[in-house]
């Protein structure tokens, strides 16, 4: 480059200070020396560095503008230019007279003399400050939209304006198709061949149509290399250039394949829901929080009259009374304010409803809450009960005709039973005094005995029969408190031991020195002594009997009477417990009343206890009776008046495992 003219000027004047070519350029510019002392510095730099050009002619450029790091890398350049006749670019920053930091590109050239060595440097200079701080941003900016996208799982794209050319594919392109970005790069028609055939059209179609406007958004399906499918959602958009025409296509797809499948079996499931709903016999009914009617199934527009059109809507009130409708609303209300569920969670609450024609009748009424959302609805399963209603009136009238036969039986049974002692008594007492006579002959004799037996046998029943009229009727009083058993059952053992001698059947009794219970003795007693002697009366001759005590969980203790005799077939046991019922012994001579079972049982419950059977034809029977030990600290009689024990009384105590102590 030949400078003639301003080599020839700068040889005149050792500062160059007043160069107007120079201040009347923009830029900055700086003339160095071969050594790189300032020579010349013109207004725009002035203005720029803050200096006067007074202060810095003749001083080192990098004594005065360059941060101490730039220095060294600044003096390599300045040294290869004074090697190199030509022009260099070079980047670095200079620090004004306040401080600021500024960034300058440089154009630097040499000026030569007569001999080619270089005798100045020129430098123009612009300040790049701003530029290389929005450049800075954008890179900053697509790093940060770089590490967005590679990093998300949707997938966001970019292609040019006539669909050409796929500019940018996200990394989750690759998660999602499971295919490469690479093709989609190289092969853009990809993207449409990998949607499903049967979404293919449509969405072309709709891309065709909608990109532009920024409007489109489409659900399908695309195809991955295995075969499989996905569900995307795909979204697009208009990128515009600065004259507002568009120059490229984004977009964002995501894999919503979850939320298909979610939302397919939610419709499913209301489907479903819906033809359970429209299958059940009680009628169900959804109300809102303000309770407005939003749904109604087929069996609740039947119970009430009115159709679903009718109902959906209005409030729910309107199936009610007046009354019974504004209460239930304030309910509502109350339990949306407060969480109080009057009625909320409640089963099976009876109440009044209103149907279409105005007539009223009885209904019951589940209430649930739900909330879908944030929105909270309550579900009422209702039923007519009218019928019901009918039902229960008949059976308590039953049942109190019933009771009040009982007890005019239960009265009659016993007036009848004392009006019979009288003459029974006369008959037994003769029948004993004939008995003693010892002037009659044999056959006499055994007349006398038979009238005593048949008299006892007599008495016997008509005790039997007052003692379950008592118990029927209520009137029979017990005093329950601690009762030893080794000497009840030792008393029990001896009352029956000559029917077993005569019989020759043994009678062996578990050790029971340990045991107490709370019962009442007396009663107790009948209860044993009835059970040993049906062990010993319906045994055959030279058979056993045993007593068995067991424990059970330290609060009951359970006595069995086990025989050997003939057992009672299974379709029998049900009956057994029932009074006058001798089942199989009808026609025995064997003598029995066919209601000692039934007043054990009744006299067990009463105790708080339960008398059970267990029993295999041809094998034997064993009847257990199960009453609660005596505890320590309780009182040893506790009496209990006139506690009735209908015939349909049950124990509180469940059936136990047998098994033998």
């Amino acid at each position: 480059m030949k400078f003639e003219r301003l080599q020839r000027y700068l040889n005149q004047s050792e500062t160059a200070a007043g160069l107007d070519i120079y201040d009347a350029v923009h830029a900055l510019v700086t003339i160095l020396d071969h050594e790189g002392r300032i020579v010349l510095f013109n207004k725009a730099s002035e203005a720029v560095t803050g200096y006067a050009a007074s202060e810095i002619l003749g001083r080192f450029v990098w004594d005065i503008f360059l941060l101490p790091e730039e220095r060294e890398p600044v003096r390599a350049v300045f040294d290869s230019l004074e090697n190199f006749a030509g022009v260099s670019v070079y980047d670095n920053y200079w620090l004004t007279r306040s401080g600021q930091k500024i960034l300058i590109r440089w154009n630097n050239s040499t000026v030569v003399d007569e001999n080619d060595a270089v005798r100045y440097i020129i430098s123009t200079g612009t300040d790049i400050t701003e530029l290389d701080a929005t450049k800075r941003a954008l890179e900053q900016s697509e790093e940060r939209l770089r590490q967005v996208t590679d990093n998300i799982d949707e997938v966001f794209w970019m292609m040019s304006a006539d669909l050409s050319e796929m500019v940018y594919i996200s990394p989750g392109y690759e998660a999602v198709w499971q295919r490469s970005c690479e093709s989609l790069l190289i092969k853009p028609h990809e993207w449409i061949d990998n949607i499903h055939i049967d979404d293919r059209e449509r969405v072309g179609v709709a891309f065709g149509r909608d990109w532009k406007s920024g409007i489109f958004d489409e659900t399908y399906r695309i195809v991955r290399p295995d075969g499989s499918y996905r569900w995307v959602r795909d979204r697009a958009f208009p990128v515009y250039d600065a004259e507002g025409e568009p120059y490229r296509v984004a977009g964002i797809a995501m894999d919503v394949t979850k939320q298909v499948e979610v939302e397919a079996a939610r419709q499913q499931g209301e489907q479903e829901l819906r033809g359970v709903l429209d299958s059940v016999l009680d009628g169900i009914i959804s109300i809102d929080d303000r309770g407005l009617i939003k749904m109604v199934n087929p069996a609740a527009q039947q119970v009430f009259g009115y159709s679903s059109k009718e109902l959906v809507g209005h409030p729910v009130s309107m199936l009610m009374p007046n009354a019974d409708g504004q209460e239930h609303q304030h309910y509502v209300e109350r339990y949306m304010r407060t969480g109080d569920a009057h009625i909320i969670g409640s089963r099976g609450r009876e109440l009044i409803g209103r149907r279409k024609d105005g007539s009223l009748f009885p209904l019951e009424i589940s209430i649930s809450d739900v909330v879908i959302g944030e929105q909270r609805f309550f579900i009422s399963a209702v039923r007519d009960i009218s019928e019901r209603k009918v039902a229960e009136r008949e059976l308590i009238e039953a049942k109190e005709s019933a009771e009040k036969a009982s007890r005019a039986k239960s009265e009659f049974l016993s007036r009848m039973s004392h009006e019979l002692r009288t003459p029974l008594n006369a008959i037994l007492g003769f029948g004993q005094l004939l008995d003693m006579d010892e002037s009659l002959d044999d056959l006499e004799r055994e007349s006398a005995h038979e009238i005593v037996r048949a008299g006892t046998h007599l008495l016997d029943l008509i005790n039997d029969i007052l003692d379950l009229s008592r118990i029927e009727a209520g009137r029979l009083a017990v005093s329950i408190g601690w009762v030893a058993l080794a000497p009840l059952l030792e008393e029990s053992l001896k009352l029956i031991a000559p029917s077993a001698e005569t019989k020759k059947i043994s009678v062996v009794c578990d050790a029971a020195n340990s045991y107490t219970v709370n019962a009442d003795p007396t009663r107790l007693k009948q209860i044993i002594v009835n059970l040993l002697s049906n062990a010993v009366k319906y045994n055959h001759v030279l058979g056993s009997v045993r007593v068995l005590l067991e424990s059970v969980d330290q609060e009951w203790l359970r006595i069995g009477v086990e025989d050997n005799g003939k057992g009672i077939a299974a379709e029998h046991l049900p009956l057994l417990f029932d009074p006058f019922n001798r089942l199989v012994h009808e026609n025995s001579v064997i003598e029995g009343t066919g209601i000692g079972l039934t007043i054990s049982k009744r006299l067990a419950n009463l105790l708080g206890g339960e008398l059970e059977v267990e029993s295999e034809l041809g094998v034997g029977s064993t009847f257990w009776v199960t009453l609660p030990l005596a505890l320590s600290g309780e009182p040893s009689v506790k009496p209990v008046e006139h506690q009735a024990v209908p015939a349909s009384t049950e124990s509180p105590f469940s059936p136990l495992q047998s098994t033998l102590c």
